[in-house]
């Protein structure tokens, strides 16, 4: 929301680190618009559930103070609860390396939506020690090299080796189907008997 301010050119009348002597109308805004312009910015910005927070304010000021207030009272909380559940995702043996991946980024991106940011080597370090043992090679070749590798790295990893499995498992349908319709075949129209 911030960078929707910054962008519309209002986050001088929101910022709390600014003294109100110093907002001038350096751009001949009419500095009541610009207070009112960004108030509707970040009220329109809001969830359903979150706007009666600054349903009574009427400088956007004010609004964002309390917004801060609310999200960081529960922000420890918040993060914990995030970080519990960035550990019990796991790879499943068969699962979806694309599901698997998603969760992981979802949780990610709501940990930095509260404050916390999540270093890559801790992202890293989670996503291979959550891997099944199918992936016993894969997490081996990331342990025994120098550097440990980015996100994007055992993503894109992750996500080629389930490929290659899905066409190995192809190929390996593609004679047993063969096999059986040359059979019912063969039964149909009385050849081998």
């Amino acid at each position: 929301m911030r960078m929707i301010l910054i962008r519309e050119n209002s986050w001088r009348f929101t910022d709390p680190k600014v003294d109100d002597e110093i907002r001038s109308d350096d751009e001949g805004d009419d500095i009541s618009q610009g207070k009112i312009r960004a108030l509707a910015t970040i009220g329109l910005s809001l969830q359903d559930e979150i706007f009666p927070i600054i349903a009574e304010c009427t400088n956007p000021r004010d609004a964002w103070v309390r917004l801060q207030n609310y999200f960081q009272s529960g922000n420890n909380a918040s993060r914990l609860m995030l970080k519990d559940k960035l550990n019990s995702i796991r790879l499943l043996e068969g699962a979806s390396v694309s599901d698997y991946i998603r969760q992981i980024q979802e949780v990610r991106v709501e940990l930095a939506g509260i404050g916390h940011v999540a270093s890559e080597e801790e992202i890293v370090e989670r996503m291979l020690n959550s891997l099944p043992p199918s992936f016993d090679a894969i997490y081996q070749s990331f342990c025994n090299g120098e550097d440990l590798p980015t996100f994007n790295q055992v993503a894109a990893r992750l996500l080629q080796d389930e490929s290659r499995n899905n066409m190995r498992e192809k190929v390996d349908y593609v004679p047993i189907t063969m096999v059986l319709l040359v059979s019912q075949l063969a039964l149909a129209t009385g050849v081998g008997k």
